[in-house]
């Protein structure tokens, strides 16, 4: 390792893979190993990389060219041009935000203006355009350079808006083509959501969004659990999607390859039921070179063989979501890579896997507008050893390469019903409508599949099944009556041909696990990289990994420092207890608390390791939780904060409502519960507190509110006649003598600007 004091460190991880290295005049350099003496590759920090970066690969072009990946050279060229310019800004709004018809006045009054710039000149500047393929026209793309936007002072105040309003949860930065996966799933707020792979959380924050869509009032009966290996990216997961409130969301951390197959409580008198997903979104791991706009990095270290082994990690982790989901439900396997290596191989290999129990749907009917490319149906492998070879089907693969080139990574024959079905996939590319690229295939399951064979094995192309156990972590190993009965039958006669068999395909699966990490390893170091000045980079969707610290002295870093969470043994994370008699009737008699339909007391949890906050799952949560959190989930987050603990001694209830969980509370509370009007609400929003004698003659006169103790509160503002969302709800504090408000700075700020929007 090579590392400047007091700099990031840059993981040079050259001797676990072969790799292409690119000089300054774009041509390729020759394929080898490097020595750890090398001084190839000069250290410069991540600015003059980026600089110094070109963007073109010779090998990049041959590769694409020789799968005719579009129709013509001249699209392809095209295509490239695409790839080296700058990724615009997109972001869309928060279809169930209370202020969500006061951004979008606000997106529009930015759009189209002239203004005189900060050096004097007068500009037709250009802002945020509606995305037409979008629902409800919720999403923007932004093309102004950042740079630009400090000579422009209504952008910089718009750049500024949009900053807040994202920490708040009313808009998401979200690249285009990421938004696509969660809109052809077409969720319900009852449905069961699976997320295999969802850190940074966009795509999860739209499938809770979706949840909630129907009614904003009513919290959704569903829930969405949303997985990542990696414990660190699982609270950047909880971070991210914090911002909806939603009683709705599990997060868990299994690897997704190996996701338990979960049960349904059906109450204390009833044995749990086995349980499906209704929806299923297999966002995977991959290569990234569809976000070449965006890491520039890519470009240095792009090589065709990185497919080899994420094959053989993304095969595994989409039959393994196949099977968690139920019968007439869809699942959405994605990529934001290229290589049909890593997308149609993938689709078709699960398709034959299936035999008939799984479809591809037809898209091209679904987003009006959007532009894509139909899927690949024909497709060569390229092997880079000691020469380029490019093979047109397995039977061409000498025996000695087997093992790295498998039989799942070649297109369906010629004229099949699978090979055909893949028309159906959806690939988009970056030239088409000035978006990164993407990979995209919706699959029905049509009827239950046994489940006979480990997945992994599937992809080694091992001979003979291999049984997996309930949760799928491990093959069961045969039984002594199995073995008896394969002996009589005249299979286990000779115990040491078994015994090799075994231990080869032991050193396969083993070695198939090892490619796959080399592979995430050159990955995890383009995302460090890039992690400086992106905010999401690729898995899909480009998220950053974990750097290590930066140490003294030339420590040789280890594979934990980079993915520290990747061996975490254990089961809950979060052991979640339900709420005690006592503390529910403290609770319930001091806010009024009624059950219903949309509140339900069963539903409220504490953490075990800590009481000061009381969290609320939807129903669909909460019943997972109860058959299977304390055994087989690795839970980290669960629900949202519906009470927190007060210090308070004037309070007879030791807990204060939470503004996270307001919306869900709201439909219960009877009693502590004000309604104020917009002037009211603005008045408490510009100080810190307001006196008694301040709001005399108010909705908040304290002659109106005598019957109401000292302590937290609800205050809710009406919106305007038309608006067609939820009323505004604050959580508030009547303290001795003065109301105050009990929301960050950045919310007062927000509801601020929004309430005096005309």
């Amino acid at each position: 390792q090579r590392r400047v004091m007091g700099e990031p460190a840059i993981f040079n991880m050259e001797q676990v893979v072969k790799k292409a290295r690119v000089n300054e005049s774009g041509s390729a350099a020759k394929w080898s190993r490097s020595s750890k003496k090398s001084q190839d590759r000069p250290y410069r920090d991540d600015r003059d990389q980026k600089q110094a970066v070109v963007k073109d690969s010779m090998a990049f072009r041959q590769y694409y060219l020789h799968q005719n990946i579009v129709s013509s050279p001249e699209e392809f060229d095209a295509l490239l041009a695409t790839f080296q310019t700058p990724l615009p800004t997109t972001f869309r709004v928060s279809d169930i935000s209370s202020f969500k018809s006061q951004i979008l006045r606000r997106m529009h009054r930015y759009s189209n203006f002239e203004e005189v710039l900060t050096d004097g000149s007068v500009s037709h500047v250009t802002g945020p355009a509606p995305l037409a393929w979008y629902p409800g026209q919720l999403a923007f793309s932004f093309t102004t350079p950042r740079h630009e936007l400090r000579k422009s002072p209504v952008l910089n105040e718009f750049h500024k808006f949009l900053v807040r309003e994202t920490e708040l949860g009313r808009v998401f930065r979200q690249e285009a083509v990421s938004m696509i996966p969660p809109l052809l799933l077409d969720v319900q707020p009852h449905h069961c959501v699976l997320d295999m792979c969802a850190a940074p959380g966009s795509k999860t924050a739209q499938l809770l969004e979706a949840l909630h869509a129907n009614d904003a009032n009513a919290p959704p009966t569903g829930v969405v659990v949303a997985n990542d290996l990696d414990t660190k990216r699982a609270y950047l997961l909880v971070h991210q999607t914090r911002r909806i409130k939603s009683p709705a969301l599990m997060v868990t951390t299994q690897r997704a390859e190996h996701f338990p197959f979960l049960s349904f409580s059906s109450g204390s008198s009833q044995p749990d039921q086995p349980f499906r997903f209704d929806r299923v979104l297999c966002d995977v791991p991959c290569s990234g070179d569809g976000t070449l706009r965006k890491c520039v990095e890519l470009w240095r270290q792009w090589h065709p063989n990185m497919a080899w082994g994420l094959h053989r990690l993304q095969l595994p982790i989409l039959i393994r979501g196949l099977h968690l989901l139920k019968p007439g439900g869809l699942l959405v396997y994605s990529t934001c890579a290229l290589n049909p290596l890593e997308n149609e191989a993938v689709v078709a290999a699960a398709l034959n896997h299936f035999a008939g129990s799984v479809e591809l749907v037809e898209t091209a009917d679904m987003l009006p507008g959007f532009i894509r490319r139909p899927g690949m149906t024909s497709w060569q492998v390229q092997d880079l050893g000691k020469e380029s070879v490019w093979y047109t089907n397995f039977d061409e693969v000498p025996l000695k390469r087997r093992k790295k080139l498998k039989s799942t990574c070649f297109p369906p024959a010629a004229g099949s019903a699978v090979g055909e079905s893949l028309r159906r996939c959806m690939r988009i590319y970056p030239h088409l409508q000035n978006t990164g690229g993407f990979f995209v295939a919706l699959l029905r399951k049509t009827s239950e599949a046994p489940i006979t064979e480990s997945p992994l094995s599937q992809v080694l192309g091992s001979s003979g099944p291999s049984k997996m156990s309930v949760d799928g972590d491990v093959p069961v190993a045969q039984t002594g009556r199995q073995q008896e009965q394969h002996e009589e039958e005249g299979e286990g006669e000779e115990q040491g041909p078994q015994e090799e068999q075994q231990l080869q395909q032991a050193e396969e699966e083993e070695e198939a696990e090892e490619e796959a990490e080399d592979t995430e390893t050159i990955l995890a170091e383009v995302r460090f990289k890039m992690a400086q000045d992106e905010e999401d980079v690729p898995t899909a969707e480009a998220e950053p990994l974990q750097a290590a610290p930066a140490t003294e002295g030339k420590k040789r870093l280890k594979r934990e420092d980079i993915f520290p969470e990747k061996k975490v043994k254990g089961t809950a994370v979060v052991p979640l207890l339900q709420v005690n008699p006592s503390l529910w009737e403290s609770i319930h008699s001091f806010y009024g608390l009624s059950s219903n339909a949309n509140f339900n007391p069963s539903q409220l949890f504490i953490r075990a390791d800590q009481i000061k906050k009381v969290l609320y799952l939807s129903q669909s949560a909460a019943r997972l939780f109860e058959a299977n959190g304390r055994h087989k989930l690795r839970l980290v987050s669960a629900g949202t904060d519906i009470f927190a603990k007060s210090n308070s001694r004037d309070m007879q209830c030791k807990y204060r409502v939470c503004q996270e969980g307001l919306a869900v509370l709201i439909t219960a509370m009877t009693n502590r519960l004000f309604a104020v009007s917009r002037e009211e609400m603005l008045q408490l929003l510009d100080q810190p507190f307001v006196t008694f004698a301040d709001v005399q003659n108010t909705s908040l006169d304290e002659g109106k509110t005598s019957d109401c103790g000292l302590g937290s509160c609800a205050l809710v503002v009406a919106n305007r006649p038309g608006d067609p969302w939820k009323d505004t709800v604050v959580a508030g504090w009547k303290g001795k003598g003065r109301w105050s408000l009990m929301i960050s700075k950045e919310e007062k700020e927000s509801l601020r600007t929004l309430l005096e929007d005309p």
